[in-house]
């Protein structure tokens, strides 16, 4: 059986090889010839990369609210991509209160990648800075956290009783009220604490999607374990945590 890796044109074939029918021609068995089975990877993928969101601030005693978390940022563009790489998709990592969000990215051919959230400020009068595409917390009692921009992570609630939508909720006040946790896999801000020594919430992770048109063939390989998806006329790579994926 012939190993043909490419025809005359240097079109890519699969090592998988099948015989065509055999042909009977004047009473004659014709040989049977081989033909290669095309693959089809992708040239272009889109990545849709959100980072993960900042910790909340901590308050001070007899010093105020502490800020909530700013959002992580979220970055949607196309790259190409080539056959038999082992791209890199990293995914930031939910993180403790007042530490800035960790970056995700998608190594293809061209890196897209977008900014953590900004931690949340501890004592008080200062607001937790945005991250990337997020919204800020705020340290003003009642308020809600920042709502994050073109699908960027939302900002935790200040303290004392704030929240954010997809954030973490501000502390609920007293002696030690906690800021709730951003929601993990949405970039989400943690919460500030609540006067007067509550401690902020932890920024939730982010996420990377890879998707491409079904009429490609199926990626060769992944780690991380993504979910895996087949909707709406394109495939879905889903990165809840770091890994790779080789068209």
């Amino acid at each position: 059986m012939p190993d043909l890796i490419r025809n005359r044109t240097g079109k890519v074939l699969t090592t998988v090889l099948a015989p065509r029918s055999k042909r009977v021609s004047g009473g004659h068995t014709v040989n049977a010839d081989w033909y290669g089975v095309y693959a089809n990877p992708p040239t272009t993928v889109n990545a849709l990369v959100l980072s993960g969101g900042a910790g909340g601030g901590q308050a001070v005693g007899g010093g105020g609210n502490g800020g909530g978390g700013g959002g992580g940022g979220y970055s949607d563009a196309s790259a190409s991509v080539s056959t038999g790489v082992a791209y890199t998709i990293t995914v930031g990592a939910g993180v403790a209160r007042a530490t800035n969000g960790i970056a995700s990215s998608a190594a293809l051919n061209t890196t897209i990648s977008s900014s953590g959230g900004s931690l949340g400020a501890n004592a008080s009068g200062n607001p937790g800075g945005a991250g990337g595409a997020g919204g800020a917390g705020t340290t003003t009692s009642g308020t809600t956290g920042g709502t994050g921009g073109s699908g960027g992570g939302n900002g935790g609630g200040g303290g004392n009783g704030g929240t954010g939508s997809g954030g973490g909720a501000g502390g609920t006040g007293g002696s030690s009220g906690t800021g709730g946790d951003g929601t993990v896999n949405t970039g989400g801000g943690g919460g500030g604490g609540g006067y007067s020594a509550g401690v902020g919430g932890s920024g939730g992770s982010g996420q990377v999607t890879i998707k491409y048109a079904d009429s490609f063939d199926l990626a060769a390989s992944t780690t991380g374990s993504p979910t895996i998806q087949t909707t709406g006329g394109f495939r879905v790579y889903t990165f809840t945590g770091t890994g790779t994926i080789t068209f």
